[in-house]
């Protein structure tokens, strides 16, 4: 076989293998509060696709969520920025996905090309570095000396990343245990009565993200009245409990 021959029938086949490769394809999504929004597929270099939109729009989202069902990307990074809250906004979009059966969002930082372009800060590195002032996305001060009777009083506690148990009064296994979007859904039932009352308690082996989760949901849910406390040890028992 001449060498020229050989040479053209190892280039196809290389081309072949090449071509049969998947491509990998990304979605970033950048939060910028105030439910504003920039996405793009590819990296920061390309851009490509790149839109902005507001999650309160209804068409904008659609056509996300149609583009995302097109393209099916691998990976829905969520990139929360500074600015007012980008948390529930993060939250609201990991539901959004996630009901429209894509479980494959993640929560990422924002590259320094991203943070030049967009203008804003990534907003992860500095919440896991000041990991102990979680109380800045808890309410106003006012509400640390509120006191509710505790029929009126609902106890979260966080079993894990996707679950929680909520119980009313002082009696710890007189409650339900609770996904997060079923928990949500509970208390927007009650965020209409004043005098209603949250109380979270994160379990010791709860991680940062669960309870990062649960104080988004209250944002969410708009939930006015809450604080987050130490678990008694009662109830730690009774997480340790849930979590075997």
């Amino acid at each position: 076989m001449k060498k020229w021959v050989f040479k053209l029938l190892t280039l196809g086949l290389v081309t072949g293998c090449y071509s049969g490769k998947k491509e990998t394809v990304k979605l970033s999504i950048i939060l910028f509060g105030y439910d504003s929004i920039a996405c793009y597929y590819g990296n920061s270099t390309e851009l490509a696709d790149l839109r902005y939109g507001n999650i309160t729009d209804s068409l904008f989202m659609d056509t996300i969520l149609t583009k995302a069902r097109d393209r099916k990307p691998d990976q829905i990074l969520l990139k929360p920025g500074g600015g007012a809250g980008v948390l529930g906004n993060w939250q609201h979009l990991d539901t959004l996905f996630k009901i429209n059966n894509y479980n494959n969002t993640k929560i990422d930082t924002l590259d320094e090309k991203e943070q030049k372009l967009f203008n804003t800060t990534s907003i992860i590195p500095w919440l896991k570095e000041h990991e102990q002032f979680l109380k800045l996305f808890l309410p106003r001060e006012e509400n640390e000396h509120i006191t509710v009777p505790s029929d009126k009083t609902l106890t979260v506690l966080i079993i894990d990343e996707h679950e929680a148990y909520a119980y009313n009064g002082t009696n710890v296994k007189n409650g339900s245990k609770y996904t997060y979007e079923e928990l949500g859904l509970f208390l927007a039932t009650k965020k209409s009565r004043s005098d209603f009352f949250v109380l979270i308690k994160p379990g010791g082996k709860s991680s940062y993200k669960s309870t990062l989760d649960i104080l988004d949901l209250m944002t969410v849910k708009k939930i006015k009245n809450y604080k987050m406390e130490e678990p008694t040890k009662v109830e730690q028992a009774f997480i340790n409990e849930l979590q075997n």
